[in-house]
């Protein structure tokens, strides 16, 4: 015997001024939307390294490792110095860098306002965030460091 599938419960509207969103994920929306806020500050702060890597060292962290052992880039050589490029505005020089972390800079630049403007307001500001666009873009992003990487191993680049 066919089921029919069960109709879905609809919330009841939120009063004017109430908010959509519980208290935790508006102060999740906002920490986020803080700590991306915070990451591309550092990066405009910080003077992206002319070599197109190692961005990273002039904010006292140490050198790749990957690098040192096999004189080879690892997957996420130059990420600082594209995020320290596209927060200048620079995307060519940043894609140059490391293009998934130009990508995932381009995304955190414009998520940073939206995610602000949706935990102050309690709602998704102009549309909830489309679960599969999300995915995809990450996997977009994953995937061409990757063939980057790749790429710049067989050159011999390193």
């Amino acid at each position: 015997m066919l089921r029919r599938p069960q109709q879905l419960v609809r919330a009841k509207p939120a009063e004017v001024g109430e908010p959509l969103f519980p208290r935790h994920l508006r102060w999740l929306l906002g920490l986020t939307a803080a700590a991306l806020a915070m990451g591309l500050a550092a990066a405009r702060w910080v003077e992206p390294d002319r070599r197109g890597f190692g961005t990273h060292e002039r904010m006292g962290l140490a050198p790749c490792t990957f690098r040192i052992v096999f004189n080879r880039p690892c997957p996420s050589c130059g990420m600082t110095t594209a995020w320290a490029r596209a927060a200048r505005g620079q995307l060519g020089r940043a894609l140059r860098a490391n293009a998934g972390g130009a990508l995932l800079a381009v995304a955190a630049i414009l998520a940073v306002p939206w995610l602000a403007v949706s935990a102050a307001l309690g709602r998704w500001a102009l549309r909830p965030p489309p679960g599969h666009w999300i995915a995809i873009g990450t996997s977009l992003a994953g995937i061409v460091v990757l063939t980057q990487w790749l790429v710049g191993l067989t050159s011999g680049s390193g």
